[in-house]
């Protein structure tokens, strides 16, 4: 193992000394690399200047499930990014870069609130003063027209129609389709154009919702007011 593990610590001491990488980032690179050794000797591999294709591979199914695809994937790009060190230390191309399938990041859908937890939602709002009635039609536009948060943000006031109850909403790739606006949507859309918006707007601002320094929401924003009501809902 004394192949394997002398380049390791060069590795390491180089990251310490010279890239300046803390403590944690060293020690997670030690076990990554120390497990992929023992791997490649098992697999009858003398040193790194071996290792092939196929090799990586073998770690990769190595390092398949139990283990998380976000922890499989810290664990290969250690491997290739330590080969890589030593591909530019040897200046010969002795340590090759094998090509290999990345380990493909998951992905979470998003899960959907029940009716009750929308509802629970809503109730959190008090609409007493120009933000929370905001808050309140905000969400309405999200949860009672389908609105993308992205879209009910850059919504403006010329794409709302009050006398059909309609929204021309301009979408990805810059489609646009008419959206139907419920009725009690639009009560409260109503109320807060009255009264909320124009205490919130300091100055001339083409979209419905006013942040609360009197400019353009944006998504953070809007996410921040999910959690705050949600916690106030009991919702987790």
């Amino acid at each position: 193992m004394e192949a394997f593990n002398e380049p390791i610590e060069s590795f390491l001491d180089d990251l310490l000394m010279t890239r300046g990488a803390s403590e944690h980032t060293v020690v997670a690179y030690r076990r990554d690399l120390l497990q992929a050794s023992e791997m490649l000797a098992v697999l009858g591999l003398k040193g790194w200047n071996e290792v092939g294709a196929d090799h990586l591979m073998r770690l990769q199914v190595h390092w398949g499930p139990p283990l998380s695809p976000s922890t499989a994937r810290r664990k290969m790009s250690a491997v290739r990014t330590f080969l890589k060190a030593l591909s530019r230390q040897s200046g010969s191309g002795v340590v090759t870069i094998p090509a290999v399938t990345r380990t493909r990041k998951q992905r979470i859908l998003p899960q959907a609130l029940s009716t009750e937890d929308v509802m629970a939602l809503m109730d959190a709002i008090t609409p007493v003063d120009a933000s929370s009635l905001r808050d309140r039609a905000l969400f309405e536009l999200i949860f009672g027209t389908g609105l993308r948060v992205s879209e009910a943000t850059c919504l403006r006031l010329d794409q709302l129609s009050m006398e059909t109850a309609a929204l021309n909403v301009v979408g990805k790739r810059q489609k646009t389709r008419w959206v139907p606006i419920p009725r009690q949507t639009m009560e409260w859309l109503e109320r807060y154009l009255i009264e909320g918006r124009p205490a919130l707007a300091k100055r001339p601002l083409p979209q419905v919702i006013v942040s609360q320094r009197g400019g353009a929401m944006n998504r953070s924003l809007v996410y921040g007011l999910v959690r705050k009501y949600a916690v106030l809902a009991g919702i987790e």
